[in-house]
This record gives structure tokens, C-alpha cells and sequence, in this order.
């Protein structure tokens, strides 16, 4: 699992927290073939995939339509959980806490879904408390224990050295971007895309 995240600064309506899960057996060559696609659109490969880079490229835009075709022909998936900050009682009161009960949720959802032991590559973030990515494992493992799958690591990655995390933001800021776009018709024009 590779998961990242998208909105969670102002003036962003909702924040989505997006995960990309690629089965072990297949991850080597789900990897080459996301670089076969990067050399394809003529994306430079020492530039880090992000959502917000959309804007600026046509070919990071193609690349994402082709990204979606590697998906969906593939065992790989994408799943994402998006909340409304003002409807998300928990975010008004500590944003970190509700960014990490989401996490959770996200991440125990992964386990159900694919019945496996999942390791969990999350994207750094800066925490008030820096052990965040061990609490969602531990608390996602207890709510997991009369299920098949279970988390076996949550680690945090820069994900400027991790493609599949690149992969993950770019799907995950795109969900976002269309979210606030439905939730108010204007944010675009006072937001990046990111």
C-alpha cells in the first residue's frame, strides 16, 4: 500500500487520503511499468510526480490516463476516503487526530479489502506527535482482529523516493481537486491544485 494525501490546508473544503495497493507479487513489475509510462510521456524522472504539477504539463495529464488504464488492466487498485472538514466534528477541534482517525480508516479498509497483510507506505508528514504512523497501526490491527488481513508495518516514506507514493498523490489530489470542485463551484480560483 502506498497512500498519500490531498487538501488538508486552507481554503480546501474536504481533504482525501488516497492509497494505491499493489500486491507483492506484482509490485516489481507494476514499478516498471509506471517508469515505462513516465519515459513514454516525457516526464522527467528526477521531478517528483504531484497532483499539483498537473496544471503545467499535458504530459503528466496523459500520463494519469494511462495510469488508469496500467490500474485497471492490472491487480492493482485505488481506494480513497474523502471528508468534508466542516461536517468532520473531530477536525474542528485537533486537524491531527482527525487526519490519523481517517488514516486508520483507510487503512484497516485496505486489510478487509484485500483479505492480506497489508505494509503500509505513507508519505511524511510533520507531526506534533511522531509516532502517528505507529498509533494507526496498532489501533487499525485491534479493529482488524476478526478479520483475514491485518497491517503488518505502517512506515513513513519521503516520497520524492518512492514512485508508487509519487503515484498515489497524483490519483489522490485529482479525486480531491473534483471533490472541491463540487463542493464549491469557485475554489479554484482561490487554491492550488494541490
Amino acid at each position: 500500500m502506498f497512500a498519500d494525501e490531498s487538501g488538508t490546508s486552507p481554503p480546501s473544503k474536504c481533504f482525501t487520503i488516497g492509497a494505491l495497493l499493489v500486491p507483492e507479487e506484482v509490485l516489481e513489475q507494476f514499478e516498471a511499468d509506471v517508469s515505462n509510462l513516465i519515459a513514454k510521456h516525457g516526464l522527467p524522472r528526477e521531478r517528483e510526480i504531484k497532483w499539483e504539477r498537473v496544471k503545467k504539463s499535458h504530459g503528466l495529464v496523459n500520463f494519469g490516463v494511462d495510469l488508469l488504464k496500467l490500474i485497471l488492466r492490472s491487480n492493482a487498485c485505488f481506494t480513497a476516503f474523502v471528508a468534508w472538514k466542516d461536517r468532520f466534528y473531530v477536525w474542528k477541534k485537533d486537524e491531527e487526530k482527525a487526519f490519523y482517525m481517517s488514516y486508520t480508516l483507510l487503512v484497516e479498509h485496505a486489510a478487509k479489502i484485500l483479505s492480506a497483510d497489508v505494509k503500509a507506505n505513507i508519505d511524511q508528514r510533520n507531526n506534533s506527535y511522531s509516532k502517528n504512523h505507529e498509533v494507526v497501526q496498532i489501533i487499525a490491527n485491534h479493529k482488524l482482529k476478526d478479520y483475514l488481513g491485518s497491517i503488518s508495518e505502517v512506515i513513513q516514506r519521503d516520497s520524492k523516493d518512492f514512485l508508487l507514493i509519487q503515484v498515489a498523490d497524483l490519483l489522490t489530489g485529482a479525486i480531491n481537486a473534483s471533490h472541491n470542485k463540487y463542493l464549491d463551484s469557485n475554489i479554484w480560483g482561490q487554491m492550488k491544485l494541490s
